[in-house]
């Protein structure tokens, strides 16, 4: 991968979070690059680090957390060196985001139109006439029907699938470089969800637009990015591409992920579940993080971070188990 292809680019990233008990880590080191026009899936189970991960990129930390060190670069600039007012802007116009529930990321207050058309005067600098005929464009392309009634309607008039269109409109509206979206399907239907996950794709082919897409569900990660990295205890498990996910896991937590989900075959069945659960940030354990919940743990597993290793077709991983394949790779611990 050669660097102009690369626009997403985290280094080292760690970002803290103080609570009554201490300060614990909720991102500990994770790196990666994301290509131009690529998407890239982040997953694991909930409490694992996928959103805080996603929030640190955007710079959406709440209060009580801080990235303490790592460098995030987008287009060859860090974003860290950034002050809180030049980071609004490139999160307004280069970065568009996706979040899970649409009517709480709209203000109740303002109609969807006028909402959307905020973003355009302000990072595109068009007049109110001039956003007006853009939104209403911008909302037939995500397959809002009567999009000019649609433009006066406030949030709540809307059903939860027409409003998360409206937010992919709102993400679309400056021509960001990249799409991050944090469990934009969750609250969805099936159906719908499947009409969003096709209009999410058929967006990214039309506009060329790098997708960084977040979730638990494996079956939504297939439908939409080329890479997968899996996340757990705030640390990178497996980054591999979406067909070797399923075909060729690598880290025991990957696997078990696969195992725990349900198929055609598990109807009416039990689910197998992973034993035990995700720790929280005050009984993070030392060495791999998983290594409580592992069924191929040994004792080194709990004294030590592995490194990452990369196997063939690229695949990275964190595990004991693929240490000895590539001692020389010269990758740094995940830690």
């Amino acid at each position: 991968m050669s660097e102009q292809e690369i626009l997403l680019s985290v280094r080292n990233l760690r970002t803290l979070i103080k609570t009554a008990n201490g300060t614990f880590s909720a991102v500990d080191g994770v790196n990666f690059d994301l290509e131009k026009g690529k998407a890239l899936g982040i997953v694991g189970e909930s409490g694992s680090g996928k959103t805080m991960l996603s929030m640190s990129i955007l710079g959406l930390l709440p209060q009580t957390a801080r990235i303490s060190e790592g460098e995030v670069f987008l287009n060859g600039e860090d974003l860290r060196t950034l002050s809180k007012k030049e980071y609004k802007k490139i999160r307004g116009k280069k970065i568009g985001t996706i979040f899970q529930e649409p009517l709480t990321s709209f203000d109740p207050l303002y109609t969807i139109g006028d909402q959307i058309a905020e973003s355009l005067k302000h990072h595109c600098g068009l007049k109110r006439s001039e956003a007006r005929i853009k939104v209403i464009e911008l909302l037939e392309t995500v397959g809002i029907p009567r999009p000019e009634s649609v433009y006066d309607e406030f949030p709540f008039q809307l059903s939860g699938g027409m409003r998360q269109r409206a937010m992919i409109a709102m993400a679309l509206a400056p021509s960001p470089e990249i799409i991050i979206a944090d469990e934009p399907t969750t609250a969805l239907d099936v159906t719908i969800q499947a009409q969003i996950l096709e209009l999410l794709k058929d967006l990214q082919k039309e506009r060329n637009v790098t997708v960084l897409f977040v979730s638990h569900d494996l079956g939504v990660i297939a439908e939409i990015v080329d890479e997968v990295m899996v996340v757990y205890g705030g640390q990178v498990m497996e980054h591999t591409d979406v067909n070797n996910l399923f075909y060729n896991p690598a880290h025991p937590y990957t696997k078990a992920l696969l195992k725990a989900r349900p198929t055609l075959t598990t109807e009416g069945k039990r689910l197998r579940a992973i034993a035990g659960q995700v720790p929280s940030l005050e009984a993070r354990p030392s060495g791999c993080p998983f290594h409580p919940r592992c069924e191929q743990a040994t004792e080194k597993c709990s004294k030590k971070a592995p490194p990452m290793t990369v196997l063939e077709n690229s695949i990275r991983v964190a595990c004991w188990l693929y240490c000895h394949e590539n001692e020389k790779s010269g990758e740094q611990p995940n830690v």
